[in-house]
């Protein structure tokens, strides 16, 4: 049984900015860290073929699509539990197209021809959702998104759990070959132990150059901002704390303005309240 993997090097979104002591911003290179999504799909992918009755001649291979500084994520597969890594050479311009990805990736695949192709459902950074479709018809596979779980494997096909619209499931069987595009739920990635990290950084990746012509969708990611914080919602700070406790145990459905006392003789009284209640 032959199982693929494809991973990403992708830009962290919670990466915080850095300033100077003069407070200015600058432009420092973004921080990459792996897709966590991938990981997980990585994860299964080790599972399925340690769970297979051919687990001894079952092969894991990891791809991606990237140039050198991204040979980091298939070290980290290779730790996971990856038997082979190869990195699709990429000239830097198309390396988030989404066809242009999926094109050079299928490709690279399509010379091993594995029987199941595990990907994220959808990257952390272009978020697309384009790539594992465009793998499927370039490869002429089935196609299986949001999987949850693998239930079992059989000799010419493998079964999925999906999740459906409105919380609800699905099983499903697909014949090989098959592209597997799993949610982050699907699994908890191992975190890999110092020796098999160790080993991971002298395994040798095999570098492929896709063949030239391959047209990407034109769409290109150009920046990427990290989430804006949520606004809290309280009581009124003008509140006093005893006000501000009780409006807080009430789960916010009564708001009471601060009370005052008017003291004085009855027209400076009456004055105070027809100013109060003309406001």
């Amino acid at each position: 049984m032959r199982v693929a993997v494809c991973v990403k090097w992708v830009r962290d979104p919670d990466s915080p900015p850095q300033f100077t002591r003069a407070l200015s911003r600058q432009n420092f290179p973004p921080t990459y860290i792996p897709s966590p999504i991938d990981l997980v799909a990585t994860e299964l992918a080790v599972r399925l073929a340690q769970g297979t009755p051919t687990a001894d001649t079952t092969v894991v291979s990891a791809y991606c699509y990237g140039d050198a500084s991204s040979e980091g994520v298939l070290r980290l597969a290779i730790a996971i539990g990856a038997n082979k890594a190869t990195r699709v050479e990429s000239d830097g311009q198309m390396v988030n197209d989404p066809l242009a990805t999926a094109l050079a990736l299928s490709e690279a695949m399509s010379q091993e021809k594995p029987d199941v192709v595990l990907c994220g459902e959808r990257s952390p950074d272009f978020g697309s959702a384009f790539v594992p479709t465009a793998m499927a018809t370039a490869l002429q596979a089935n196609i299986v998104r949001n999987v949850i779980a693998i239930e079992r494997c059989t000799p010419d096909s493998i079964v999925l759990r999906q999740r459906m619209p409105q919380g609800a499931q699905q099983v499903v069987e697909a014949s090989f070959p098959t592209v597997v595009a799993v949610l982050e739920s699907a699994a908890t990635p191992r975190y890999p132990s110092v020796r098999a990290r160790m080993s991971a950084e002298r395994f040798e990746i095999l570098v492929v150059v896709p063949r030239a012509g391959i047209r990407g969708s034109g769409l290109v990611l150009s920046t990427i901002k990290p989430p804006r914080p949520s606004r809290m919602i309280g009581p009124d700070p003008h509140l006093s704390a005893h006000e501000r406790y009780e409006l807080m145990l009430s789960a916010g459905l009564r708001q009471h303005t601060s009370s005052q006392t008017i003291k004085g003789d009855l027209e400076a009284v009456a004055a105070e309240l027809l100013g109060v209640l003309g406001k």
